[in-house]
């Protein structure tokens, strides 16, 4: 049985400082970190990401949840 390779995946963790270093030194884009870290979260773990996680990777909270699909941009 393969061992699953635990540095290849972004999960939610207790350092979020930690998990934005890691998935940028992999060269991903922030709508790739955030689509990670939303995927299937329920809307209230979804919010709560957001307020944790717009801040450290220099984003708007607005933005964020714009890029996370949770509220249109305005036109």
């Amino acid at each position: 049985m393969k061992k699953p390779d635990s540095t290849s995946r972004l999960v939610y963790a207790d350092d979020p400082v930690g998990v934005i270093k890691r998935a940028r030194a992999k060269g991903w884009t922030d709508e790739k970190i955030i689509t990670k870290l939303m995927f299937g979260k329920v809307y209230a773990d979804r919010m709560a990401i957001a307020k944790t996680y717009a801040p450290i990777m220099g984003l708007e909270l607005s933005e964020f949840m714009i890029i996370a699909g949770l509220r249109k941009a305005q036109r």
